[in-house]
C-alpha cells in the first residue's frame, strides 16, 4: 500500500495510507433506487449507472463504514484529480437541480 508524507497548511506533517479500495452499491439498493427515482422522474435527469474508474473519499464510506455509497458529481471523469479538473457550471447547476431531489425524495417530501 503506498503512503504519502503530507503537510498541512498549519505546518501539521502526517503520513496517510492511500487506501481506496473498491466497493460497489447494488442497484436494488432502498436509497439507489430512490435516487434514480428522483432524478429520472423528477427532474429528467438519466446519469449512466457505472463504476468510476478513480479513487474516491466514498471508498471509507462505503467499506470501512458500510454506509451504502454512490457517485453523483457534475465533474466530468476525464479531468477528475489531474492538473485540469474543472467543472462545467452549466453542469453544475444541473446537479444542484439532481441533489435538492435526492434529498427531498429520500426525507420523504
Amino acid at each position: 500500500m503506498r503512503s504519502l508524507d503530507h503537510t498541512s497548511y498549519t505546518g501539521i506533517k502526517e503520513t496517510a495510507e492511500l487506501n481506496k479500495p473498491s466497493f460497489i452499491t447494488d442497484i436494488n439498493n432502498v436509497y439507489v433506487q430512490k435516487m434514480l427515482h428522483a432524478l429520472n422522474d423528477i427532474v429528467n435527469q438519466y446519469p449512466k449507472t457505472y463504476f468510476w474508474d478513480f479513487g474516491t473519499d466514498a471508498a471509507y464510506i462505503a467499506t470501512v463504514c458500510g454506509i451504502p455509497t454512490v457517485g453523483y458529481s457534475p465533474a466530468e471523469e476525464k479531468y477528475c484529480h489531474s492538473p485540469k479538473d474543472r467543472i462545467s457550471i452549466s453542469l453544475m447547476q444541473e446537479v444542484l437541480e439532481g441533489y435538492a431531489a435526492i434529498c427531498a425524495e429520500i426525507a420523504g417530501k
